[in-house]
């Protein structure tokens, strides 16, 4: 029977660079949030591959970066592409912004997904992701049940899901081969008015009513707690026992 809890998995919520999330333009706190993303994929590499759970090749681990909007996919990927290259030692032979896949060299491809790829560029991205091309998948939530995969390792977050339903059904694709994988995301205060604003753009009055609101305060409480964030979650005792708080 499946655990419900999906005790393999580690849920960590950060804080964002200099209290920013993600936010539109090239600046620093957008800079900064990108290295934390790939300073955790390369840490999980090199955990991986010390314990030989893959054999001997240096792959980076499988890892989808969840956006909330499809520009943050955009920038985010090609911010990736240049920086795993120097924190993993694979070279760097880049491709243009049209792309929906960046080489980061021979050890790894970092792929972008979302809704505003045409149909040849998402089903590229699908078979990249599918064959193992792809290592690390920054996509929207438009991200398919096509591009499921057993092995993923590892969930980034580096901006807020807009609720709790939201947030387990997409760290809940990492370690679904049952191994132990982690699930970070990165919070700021501020971040709640900005889901706010992208999800009215593009449902306008959504989060004026009352479930939505709910939902992201939710999701702010979990991303703030001190305890365990399976029993928020869950809303009942977790049999883990496992605390984990912010900043964690």
């Amino acid at each position: 029977e499946a655990d419900p809890y999906r005790a393999n998995l580690e849920l960590h919520v950060r804080a964002a660079p200099s209290g920013v999330a993600v936010r539109g333009g090239a600046h620093e706190s957008e800079r900064m949030l990108i290295e934390q993303l790939g300073h955790e994929i390369s840490f999980e590499h090199n955990t991986r591959y010390s314990m030989g759970r893959d054999g001997s090749r240096r792959l980076p681990p499988r890892t989808i970066v969840f956006c909330t909007t499809r520009s943050d996919a955009e920038r985010i990927a090609v911010g990736l592409a240049r920086l795993l290259p120097v924190l993993i030692g694979a070279g760097s032979d880049g491709t243009d912004g049209h792309s929906s896949s960046r080489r980061t060299g021979d050890a790894a491809t970092v792929g972008v997904y979302h809704s505003g790829l045409t149909i040849a560029a998402r089903r590229k991205a699908a078979r990249q992701w599918a064959r193992g091309v792809t290592r690390v998948l920054v996509a929207t939530p438009a991200v398919g049940l096509g591009l499921d995969s057993p092995d993923v390792e590892l969930i980034l977050h580096p901006t807020l899901p807009p609720s709790l339903a939201s947030y387990w059904q997409q760290v809940g694709r990492a370690g679904r081969d049952g191994r132990a994988a982690r699930c970070v995301l990165w919070y700021s205060p501020g971040d709640g008015e900005r889901v706010r604003h992208c999800l009215q753009a593009a449902n306008p009055g959504l989060v004026s009513l009352p479930r939505g609101q709910a939902d992201l305060s939710a999701m702010e409480a979990f991303c703030t707690a001190t305890g365990c964030r399976r029993e928020i979650l869950f809303g009942c005792a977790c049999r883990l026992s496992c605390l984990v708080a912010f900043g964690a």
